[in-house]
């Protein structure tokens, strides 16, 4: 936060010894405001005129130094501010302006002592007591950066820029109730403050307030309707609130402002794939692989989408690409036996699931693997029963999804394995693998009805919406 820049292009007339004529005047006016290049010509002129006192030198010093921070020219405006300071150590503009060149570079030992000795000369000045305070906190020093914000406010209760700042170190703190006070009377005092309304939805977001987020973000984009993080983490909190298209339009919003936002069209195409819109969200996921063709996170996420819109061959391929990547990722490896499941593979499946099951065990691999077994014949079908007890055995028997691993295991009927599902997401696995269960007993028309019903109720992404549909595909053939 540049919490000041300071006036002092603004010269008083006082200071300036005899023989001023009116080409000084002139240049007075010039070096007062008209443009960085035009003032730093003033200033360079009225300073070589030998026709000054000190004070009147520091001032147009301290101007010449503020044309050049702001044309970028660093080294030069720095060399100014120490000639306006040797002129007159007393100038607080050029204290001021300083302070801000050190900390814009990430000097904030110096930006910090030029603060300091503008509050030695002047200790109500909120304005250096605030600044110093945000260059305090950026230095970790929370306690001193609170006690220069705390006088700041003492001394201008109106000063908003203060109390956000204040707020931004205490949510840094956690401390959300006290950063909620301090944001929302910055935006009291100042309701145009969009990085306010930004703070205190972030604020409003930990405390899981969405709505409230939500609001607060619209507003901040309604005051800078080109802010790309605004609309982004608005779109984010619609998500998470569960509308869909919203955030759909907040990352499309987002795109249009910032096309080469790679996480937007990855995190629009994953919007669009929970509603099942699976084709309108490739195209997204396509760019965002263009953006990072070397990313294995991202391949995987298209190959998911692929697998819904039934092209499990080109979901292979982003594994396997994947994969060369991140060749240790046995997620990958996971992926890849579910869509080789997918796509009817049932031995590479069975291989694939085996692996990662003997690394990390888990239900989902264990089921899978057993289905992929038993579908691939052979030795993977006579070994697949003791597999399934063996694995079986490493889970809690009274705990989801052991009722279904009983169902195969002879232990359940289909129906007292559906009655054991107690949520939304155990009843869509129950009906998938009731309709598997179905399959490997030979009965098509017992297994469409199941596995229809499973394409119903689980959310389009799900694995088992996944290979339901797959199972269908297959039976329609």
């Amino acid at each position: 936060m540049r919490l000041y820049v300071g006036a002092v292009s603004v010269i008083a007339g006082a200071g300036l010894i005899a023989l001023w004529t009116s080409a000084d005047k002139f240049a007075s006016e010039q070096c007062a405001g008209s443009g960085a290049a035009h003032e730093i010509a003033a200033c360079t002129r009225l300073l070589e005129t030998g026709r000054l006192d000190a004070v009147a030198r520091s001032k147009f010093a301290g101007s010449r130094a503020l044309a050049n921070q702001i044309a970028g020219n660093t080294a030069a405006a720095l060399a100014d501010f120490e000639l306006a300071l040797a002129n007159d150590p007393a100038n607080v503009p050029a204290l001021l302006n300083r302070a801000v060149a050190h900390g814009l570079a990430q000097r904030f030992d110096q930006a910090a002592a030029d603060y300091s000795k503008v509050i030695e000369l002047q200790p109500a000045n909120a304005k250096a007591l605030a600044s110093r305070g945000v260059v305090m906190a950026k230095q970790g020093k929370v306690a001193e950066a609170l006690s220069d914000l705390d006088r700041a406010v003492t001394f201008d209760p109106k000063f908003a820029a203060a109390y956000q700042e204040r707020a931004a170190i205490q949510a840094g703190r956690q401390a959300w109730d006290n950063a909620a006070t301090d944001v929302s009377k910055a935006i009291e005092i100042d309701p145009t403050l969009a990085d306010a309304y930004k703070l205190r939805a972030s604020i409003h977001a930990r405390k899981g307030d969405g709505k409230a987020a939500v609001a607060d973000l619209a507003k901040a984009v309604e005051l800078v309707p080109d802010d790309v993080e605004s609309i982004f983490n608005l779109a984010l909190i619609n998500e998470h609130l569960g509308d869909l298209e919203a955030a759909i339009g907040g990352y499309g919003r987002s795109i249009a402002a910032q096309p080469g936002l790679a996480v937007a069209y990855v995190k629009r195409g994953l919007a669009l794939a929970k509603l099942g819109r699976a084709e309108q969200a490739l195209p997204d996921l396509d760019k965002a692989v263009r953006f990072s063709a070397n990313d294995a996170g991202l391949l995987r996420m298209r190959s998911v989408v692929h697998n819904m819109t039934g092209n499990y061959a080109s979901a292979i391929a982003d594994l396997d690409a994947a994969s060369a990547i991140a060749p240790q990722d046995l997620g990958l490896v996971g992926g890849l036996g579910l869509a080789q499941f997918y796509n009817g593979d049932f031995a590479a499946s069975a291989k694939a699931l085996r692996q990662v099951f003997e690394t990390t065990p888990s239900p989902l691999e264990l089921l899978f693997g057993y289905i992929a077994q038993v579908r691939a014949g052979g030795v993977e079908k006579a070994n697949a029963m003791a597999e399934l007890k063996a694995g079986a055995a490493l889970f809690e028997p009274t705990a989801w999804p052991a009722p279904i691993a009983g169902l195969f295991l002879g232990e359940r009927t289909p129906q007292a394995a559906l009655a054991a599902a107690t949520s939304a997401d155990q009843r869509c696995e129950a009906q998938f693998y009731v309709g598997e269960w179905h399959l490997l007993q030979g009965d098509a028309v017992a297994a469409k009805t199941a596995l229809t019903a499973a394409v119903d109720v689980c959310p389009k992404p799900f694995i088992e919406a996944i290979a339901a549909s797959a199972e269908l595909r297959r039976l329609r053939r």
